[in-house]
């Protein structure tokens, strides 16, 4: 803001000289880091994994990765932990807003600074109330967009027209006790802030409006400012971008190749060859490029040789994509594909979707979450002829009135089971027509148990044949151990499990009880993992878990051939793989 606005008054901005800078600036260092994390992903990530890093790619190319997570934030993606490039999306933000930034203070600046000052006050001011609004009804988009973080680069903006107005404060007992308070800020939200503080919202003022303190009243002369002269604490800083382009790779990949969380010991081995990889990286590729006096690479360099990378990643990106991640690769690992039951665009579908029926006029109803999803396939080899009709939406339970917040920010669950129930007591001669529930969610709790209840007691009333079928034993190293598995060529009978190490060992006779107080059937499905006290995940040759909790695509005929008797079709013995 300084610089734009010091050439403004000079007369000399000219946008292709800001873009030259921020091009010099970002894009050589990123092009680098990219570059050397894409064998390890071609080596490392399976096709799903390495289809969404190629995905990724794209919109790292195109600046707009933030868009990108979020809208990849859904239950079945994968985790920030395994997702290389993740950490862009704040690169992203920051990209997208000087897109428009310099144009504003361009259109405004012949006004006059109040002008401008009062104009970005408007803004700050409605992005931070999107912010505030965001954070508690739409969560991820609060978190990567854009309209509810511009705020956060403003405020530096308002330091700026500050002094650029204003020299330095003079006094010595001001800028000690304001530079104090803005580094107690920070500190405070180090250690009090965690997961469950809404980020970004009012709570974000208190160390954005440290820094701000920090940057007025830390001068010459005060504690902070010799405490963050410090030559290691600016050394951290000459390099704190290439660090932060290295970490997040350098982790996931940690993480990918070991199928585990790093030690302390780890963490401070990668923390060191992070900030080794940031100093050579800072040193051969941001110094050179940035020092554009030298006269090594010209303006026209710098932008044909981004032009090219943005090329070459994009149609890199789109590459991995329309070939699915490469599956060629090992083809063992598409074992570990999603299971979205019908259709992948069931989950949360219009109610009547003929993509989530197998007919024209399905008498078999499933209902619930991804847990209901995952049985679709075997449901639908039982009851070939009848039709199933799947109206699923992952992380929302069939429990009327249910308002926990669904991990897909799209769909509401509390709308989506509204509709679902208005739609089933709509339904003519419902004694023909069976719907099975399940859930990951233990349906005895008390905050779902009475609003569950009162649903199949109306939906008994109407006359609907009604079954609860269990959730699957959880057990937490599952997907590491069949990923190792399918690694070695090994099979996956050393994937075994003591049934009491099950984070859910509690559920099964809970609900078998629960089901028989409501009248309702209850198939429990641990005797399928179970032999005793001892679980694994396949059986009969087929892998039967992709993760800790849902069923493998291939499982289909296994499951069906289990569930088939317990629901009164004992023909379930003939389903064929």
């Amino acid at each position: 803001t300084t610089i734009i606005l010091n050439e403004l008054k000079q007369d000399r901005f000219r946008i292709v000289n800001f873009y030259e800078r921020r091009a010099r600036r970002i894009l050589p260092a990123l092009f680098v880091v990219i570059i050397a994390w894409l064998p390890f992903a071609w080596v490392w990530l399976d096709q799903f994994a390495l289809k969404e890093f190629f995905q990724s790619l794209t919109s790292v190319a195109v600046f707009s990765s933030n868009i990108f997570f979020y809208l990849k934030t859904g239950y079945f993606d994968t985790a920030a932990e395994f997702k290389p490039l993740l950490h862009t999306w704040s690169l992203a933000v920051e990209e997208q807003y000087y897109i428009f930034f310099p144009l504003i203070l361009m259109a405004l600046f012949r006004f006059g600074l109040s002008a401008l000052t009062a104009a970005l006050v408007v803004i700050f001011f409605v992005s931070l109330g999107l912010a505030e609004w965001g954070a508690y009804h739409s969560p991820n988009a609060a978190f990567f967009l854009l309209p509810t973080r511009g705020w956060e680069l403003l405020l530096g903006g308002f330091c700026a027209l500050y002094l650029n107005k204003r020299p330095p404060i003079s006094s010595y007992a001001l800028n000690q006790l304001m530079s104090l308070a803005g580094f107690g800020l920070i500190l405070y939200a180090v250690f009090a802030f965690d997961k469950t503080t809404p980020t970004p919202s009012l709570y974000t003022l208190i160390p954005t409006v440290g820094v701000v303190l920090i940057i007025l009243f830390a001068n010459a002369g005060t504690i902070v400012q010799r405490v963050l002269s410090l030559g290691p604490i600016v050394a951290i800083g000459l390099v704190s971008y290439s660090a932060y382009l290295w970490h997040q790779p350098i982790l996931v990949f940690y993480r990918v190749i070991t199928l585990e969380e790093p030690s302390l010991a780890w963490v401070a081995i990668l923390t060191a060859l992070t900030f080794v990889l940031a100093y050579l990286t800072y040193v051969l590729v941001e110094q050179p490029f940035r020092n554009k006096t030298s006269g090594k690479i010209s303006r026209t360099g710098i932008f044909a040789g981004s032009a090219a990378g943005i090329v070459l990643f994009a149609t890199a990106g789109v590459a991995g994509h329309v070939y699915q991640g490469f599956p060629a690769r090992n083809p063992d690992f598409l074992r570990l594909q999603q299971n979205f039951g019908i259709s992948a665009r069931c989950s949360g579908a219009p109610i009547d979707s003929e993509k989530c029926k197998t007919n024209s006029d399905p008498k078999v109803i499933i209902w619930g979450d991804s847990h209901a999803m995952h049985l679709a396939g075997a449901l639908k080899l039982i009851f070939e002829k009848d039709g199933i009709w799947q109206t699923t939406l992952s992380a929302c339970p069939p429990v009327p009135g249910f308002k926990e917040a669904t991990r897909n920010a799209l769909t509401d669950c509390f709308d989506y089971n509204e509709i679902v129930q208005r739609r089933l007591m709509s339904i003519e001669n419902p004694s023909q027509y069976t719907i099975f529930m399940s859930a990951a969610k233990d349906l005895t709790l008390a905050e779902v148990r009475d609003d569950f209840a009162k649903s199949v007691k109306a939906l008994k009333q109407r006359g609907f044949k009604l079954y609860v079928i269990s959730t699957t034993p959880r057990f937490d190293s599952v997907k590491r151990c069949v990923i190792a598995s399918i690694r070695g060529g090994e099979g996956f009978d050393q994937c075994r499990y003591d049934f009491q190490s099950a984070e859910n060992r509690d559920y099964f006779k809970g609900m078998q009880a629960f089901a028989q107080e409501l009248g309702i059937g209850f198939v429990d499905l641990k005797d399928l993992f179970c032999d005793g006290s001892q679980c694994g995940v396949a059986r009969d040759g087929k892998l039967l878990l992709r993760d800790s909790a849902h069923f493998a695509v291939e499982a289909a005929p296994v499951l069906a051939r289990y569930l088939a008797p317990r629901i009164g079709y004992p023909t379930g013995a003939s389903v064929s793989d």
